[in-house]
């Protein structure tokens, strides 16, 4: 219901030239004229001097079911001036209440489909009975507002019309026939009321599948001319204004308690709906459902699932994402401004609105399975990046896309190269899974020493790792690390070793300074890597260990943050690649190596690392 009323919120606020005129019981002409109910004789002047204004109809949204003095000159009045009074049948519950006679029954109907049903009514006097009548009973929907008017009523085995409906029998003003027609096609409406006049022309009046009457709040109550009765009697109305119009007496005053909610307002005047559905059937622009709107509405949730579906379907996985959540806005919106414009160019009512609601959560249940399977994959990539790349660099990686341009930046960091030292001496006499088994073990646990001490692999390759540190780190715990390393390390070496083997030996390298952090290549095939003179320095430090028997080197710019007692300092060297000479340290404690755990001597091979 809130779907339909949001519709008609959209398409409303246009003015129209409306065919009726409302003649309002206002506050002002209870002031002037006295308290609701007035004197018989006070609404015979009335109605007389609608005559002499000119106007072509009159209809009076007025009941009287009480015998008051006058009724019959009243009575006589309306007949004369063929004015249509209005009954109340009860089709919105079981109502026994029957109060006065219903009247002006259609005899060329029957009570069948295309008609409603009542139980009970509030009709007028018996004085009234040969006066036109018409009942303005409204469909009260679930929530209060009133969207409908029944146009036919069956009451008792009889066929009554609406207020509005009898008006425009009375204005076509000739003899008729009326039957109900079923839908011939998908856009008839359910039911249409035929008029075949004398003269051989046909009106057709829509009905809904309960002979409903659908109210038009499309354009503002602005559109209707409206004056108060008391300015009609007393002469303030010009002549013309009211020339050849259907006029509708009803009441405006708040206080008269003829209030009624509609989809655009919470209270309105009930003259204003009979005004509203007299309006549309003077005009032939009356609002209607079709036959065909169950298959139209399923057609356009069809095609707002292709939609839904095919889309996501071409472009891959990653535009799902936000591509269902925005389908769930899109196409409730879509399927909105479809329904009003129907409703505006066509005047036909979609009922799209229970159509949308569970479109709009497929959607968003899509977008939430889909946002957590690409969480998941994305959680996997991450896993799988940082298995190659560093923790931050990984996340870098998943969570943008890859350039063309250089993306590196300068960082002051600690560098660790470790090397395993105659390896492909040792790799040309084992068998290549031997090989693969002693690298796994040397890469695996090495890295989680470094990891352990807060280090970041940097990079893998081969029998060689380089691992960093933020400058800030604490340097005894960098150099604790490089002790680690090489005990564990020699001790997995040893393990692998045999006396007919060349032995293998860990350097390690460790120096502090500047170097540039990023990426370079193209957009399809990026590199991670560190580049400068501090790489290059630690990478011959750690080669160095080799040539002084040492297992461990320091370069100069990591010295600094020991003393002196600490270190050895094993001169200045000028390293391969570097412009200046480099001051090269050892440990000050003894480090055991490989060589001395198996018992043998250091044997340097040409050729070999």
């Amino acid at each position: 219901m809130i779907w339909e009323d949001l519709v008609w919120h959209a398409v409303a606020g246009k003015e129209v030239d409306a065919a009726p005129v409302i003649l309002a019981i206002d506050e002002k002409s209870l002031a002037e004229l006295g308290a609701w109910p007035w004197s018989r004789e006070t609404l015979a002047r009335l109605s007389d001097q609608l005559v002499v204004s000119g106007a072509r109809g009159q209809v009076f949204d007025v009941i009287f079911p009480e015998s008051r003095p006058a009724d019959d000159r009243l009575a006589e009045t309306l007949k004369r001036n063929r004015a249509i009074i209005g009954q109340l049948p009860f089709a919105n519950g079981d109502e026994s209440t029957r109060q006065g006679a219903l009247t002006g029954a259609l005899p060329s109907l029957r009570c069948a489909a295309g008609v409603g049903s009542a139980a009970g009514h509030l009709a007028n006097t018996a004085s009234f009975a040969e006066v036109y009548t018409g009942h303005i009973t409204p469909n009260v929907g679930p929530d209060g507002v009133i969207r409908s008017v029944p146009a036919l009523l069956c009451v008792d085995g009889l066929v009554y019309p609406s207020l509005a409906l009898r008006a425009l029998l009375v204005d076509l003003g000739q003899n008729y026939t009326l039957t109900i027609v079923p839908a011939q096609g998908l856009f008839d409406a359910p039911y249409t009321l035929q008029i075949s006049l004398a003269d051989g022309a046909k009106v057709a009046v829509p009905l809904g599948l309960k002979g409903e009457s659908y109210i038009d709040y499309g354009y503002t109550t602005e559109s209707f001319a409206t004056y108060s009765v008391t300015d009609l009697l007393n002469g303030r109305i010009p002549a013309n204004l009211l020339q050849d119009k259907v006029v509708i007496v009803g009441a405006t005053a708040f206080g008269l308690g003829d209030v009624v909610p509609t989809p655009l307002r919470s209270s309105a005047a009930g003259v204003e709906l009979q005004a509203r559905l007299l309006n549309t059937l003077l005009q032939g622009e009356a609002i209607r459902q079709i036959e065909g709107a169950g298959w139209v509405a399923v057609l356009i949730t069809l095609l707002a699932l292709i939609l839904l579906i095919l889309p996501p379907a071409l472009q891959g996985k990653e535009g799902r994402v936000l591509f269902y959540p925005l389908m769930a806005v899109v196409i409730p919106l879509l399927m909105f401004a479809v329904q009003a414009l129907f409703l505006r160019v066509l005047g036909v009512s979609l009922a799209l609105g229970s159509f949308a609601l569970p479109l709009a959560l497929a959607a968003l249940g899509l977008g939430v399975s889909q946002h957590r399977l690409s969480s998941q994959q994305g959680q996997r990539l991450l896993i799988t990046l940082r298995a190659y790349l560093p923790a931050l660099i990984a996340e870098r990686a998943a969570s943008s896309l890859p350039g063309d341009l250089v993306d590196a930046k300068r960082q002051d960091r600690i560098l660790l190269n470790a090397d395993i030292r105659n390896f492909s001496a040792f790799e040309a006499y084992r068998s290549p899974e031997e090989t693969a088994a002693l690298l796994h073990r040397f890469l695996t646990e090495s890295t989680a020493i470094v990891e352990q001490r807060g280090g970041v692999i940097e990079e893998l390759k081969g029998d060689s790792l380089l691992a960093s540190w933020p400058l800030k780190a604490n340097a005894a715990e960098v150099l604790q690390t490089a002790r680690q390393l090489h005990g564990r390390i020699t001790g997995v070496l040893t393990q692998s070793s045999s006396d007919q083997d060349y032995p293998l030996a860990l350097g390690v390298g460790v120096e502090a300074g500047t170097v540039l952090v990023g990426s370079i290549g193209s957009s399809r095939r990026r590199v991670h890597t560190l580049l400068g003179e501090t790489v290059t320095s630690v990478i011959r430090l750690q080669e160095m260990t080799q040539e002084l028997a040492q297992p461990i080197l320091i370069g100069d710019g990591f010295a600094r943050e020991f003393p002196a007692s600490d270190l050895q300092d094993l001169g200045s060297y000028l390293l391969p690649g570097l412009r200046k000479p480099r001051r090269v340290y050892a440990l000050s404690d003894k480090v055991a190596d490989s060589w001395e755990q198996l018992g043998s001597h250091l044997r340097i091979v040409q050729g070999g690392k």
